[in-house]
């Protein structure tokens, strides 16, 4: 099995990990130019933004060539897939992959985490990690399932693929602060490489995939959205931040 990523505080990885320890991820994998995967059985396994499929996974899924026998697509979210599975799935229908299993699992809202000081998510750690090997379990059996869905949901996904170009103007609202010490862990870990230094300061460049990877690994909270408290980070429990620069 062969699983491809992407995960900006973990979530997704955290998934990935616990399915195989065969994992790629998809932003190193751009880098790499590296396209094609073939094994019994290949998975991509990402987080819902805005209720679809995140810039960078989009542009994945349209040049992949996969030779698997079983392909499976998971989305991480903190409330609705709408149509995400099925428009990942249509992507890759486009390049003659066919999908066998579709689903999604319910895991703590980062966002809210941040912003909110009285969130409290759905489910336990627990909880999400028995959910997790509950969809491991279906693809070891080569379960064949994808989710159910309705009109209103495949309207709302339409919607919000406008959005695009919004997420990326995301960090014209993020700035550092007094704490930032130029370690660089911010710019090492961004999959887009959107954060520069110039002159002993955090440069965006507006190229954003609003995944909140820089603002929840920085080690002094130098690294705050909007007026947003920079007291509360999320890093997904299962995984360290050396797996998130290595990303």
């Amino acid at each position: 099995m062969k699983v491809l990523y992407f995960s900006g505080t973990g979530n997704s990885l955290n998934v990935a990990k616990t399915l195989t320890e065969n994992i790629y991820s998809i932003s190193e994998m751009i880098r790499e130019n590296r396209y094609e995967f073939s094994d019994d059985e290949v998975g991509i396994v990402f987080p819902v933004y805005c209720w679809n499929i995140p810039k960078i996974v989009k542009k994945f899924l349209e040049k992949m060539k996969i030779d698997a026998k079983y392909v499976f697509i998971i989305t991480t979210m903190a409330g609705h897939d709408y149509a995400t599975t099925l428009n990942a799935e249509k992507i890759l229908n486009k390049n003659n992959i066919n999908v066998n299993y579709r689903n999604h699992i319910r895991m703590v809202d980062n966002t809210k985490y941040l912003t909110s000081s009285d969130y409290i998510p759905f489910k336990t750690q627990s909880e999400i990690q028995q959910d997790i090997m509950a969809l491991k379990e279906d693809i070891e059996n080569h379960k064949e399932y994808k989710l159910d869905i309705n009109t209103s949901a495949k309207t709302v996904s339409k919607i919000t693929s406008l959005s695009t170009v919004v997420i990326s103007q995301a960090d014209r609202l993020f700035k550092s602060n007094e704490n930032c010490v130029g370690c660089l862990l911010c710019t090492q870990a961004c999959p887009k490489g959107n954060i520069e230094v110039e002159d002993n300061k955090l440069k965006f460049n507006h190229n954003c995939e609003a995944c909140l990877c820089c603002i929840n690994i920085c080690p002094n909270k130098a690294i705050q959205a909007g007026n947003s408290s920079t007291e509360k980070q999320y890093i997904n429990e299962n995984v360290s931040v050396r797996e998130l620069i290595e990303k």
